[in-house]
């Protein structure tokens, strides 16, 4: 079984949690819709890291690599009481060990079935657009704790 950890943000730059909470403190926060984020696997080196930020909307999942840095990103956005839309991905290499990106690919998708490719390296980006089936992309909002469709990498 994963474990959780929660905390109020992941400070992606200095790559620690700010400020650890308890699961009740978090779970107050879910019900409340106030800001938390959830570390999995470990409250140091987790593995993906969700932002949830239901009073806008929205979540955020980060899973990180080894050095922890940000390879891939998914962001929901909530489209209806019950119902998050998995509205962009981006995957991302590095160069080596360091947090220099090297390139990246960005995949903004709409309810409509349009979606947008965006390839990008620190000094280029190209960009295309074609269609894809949107029924992928739905996920229930999380009950508190409840975070296993969100941190699914294959979808």
């Amino acid at each position: 079984m994963t474990e959780f950890y929660y905390c109020d943000f992941w400070f992606g730059v200095k790559k620690s949690a700010r400020n650890i909470i308890s699961e009740s403190e978090a779970k107050s926060r879910h019900e409340s819709k106030a800001r938390y984020t959830v570390l999995v696997g470990s409250p140091t080196t987790p593995s993906a890291i969700i932002d949830v930020l239901l009073d806008k909307e929205m979540i955020g999942v980060d899973f990180l690599d080894e050095h922890l840095r940000k390879r891939l990103s998914y962001q929901f956005q909530q489209v209806a009481p019950d119902k998050l839309f998995l509205s962009m991905v981006v995957y991302t290499e590095f160069a080596g060990k360091s947090d220099n990106i090297a390139e990246g690919t960005c995949y903004i998708f709409n309810e409509d079935g349009r979606l947008t490719i965006e390839n990008f390296s620190p000094h280029h980006v190209e960009e295309c657009s074609t269609t894809h089936d949107p029924i992928g992309n739905y996920e229930p909002v999380p009950v508190f704790g409840h975070y296993s469709g969100l941190i699914t990498e294959e979808r």
